[in-house]
């Protein structure tokens, strides 16, 4: 009995390690992200500061893009974790949108600068890059 209970006692540990990760991207994910640059097999193309191509999130799951002011997208977000086929700096996949074709892609956060890329499964990935806004 008494390694039930200890069992039950690691196994609700690591399922709440799992979910206080996610929670906290939620807090730092928070806000308003410009485009700086996007890299893919064909090169590197950079965007200047105010190009108005901008995604807003909030805590709670809900996202919007925005083009020059206009919002051009308005939906939900998801987030879980999940290991890519080889080692990568982030586990954290975010799934834009609500149906299954939507944009899953891993996400990190590092030095206020928001990074998409695709799953190191495919050889002619791509990243995307914004740049925090104050």
């Amino acid at each position: 009995m008494k390694k039930i209970i200890i069992a039950c006692l690691l196994l609700s540990l690591f399922s709440c390690k799992k979910e206080v990760v996610i929670e906290n991207f939620k807090e730092e994910l928070a806000g308003s992200w410009e485009l700086e640059r996007r890299s893919d097999y064909t090169g590197t193309q950079q965007y200047p500061a105010g190009n108005g191509d901008i995604l807003v999130f909030d805590k709670v799951g809900n996202y919007q893009r925005k083009s020059i002011g206009s919002i051009t997208q308005s939906s939900t977000y998801k987030l879980s974790r999940k290991k890519d086929c080889h080692q990568s700096d982030s586990d954290i996949m975010i799934k834009l949108g609500e149906t299954s074709s939507d944009t899953r892609v891993y996400v990190q956060i590092k030095n206020n600068q928001l990074i998409f890329n695709t799953s190191n499964c495919y050889a002619d990935g791509a990243t995307t890059t914004y740049r925090r806004l104050p």
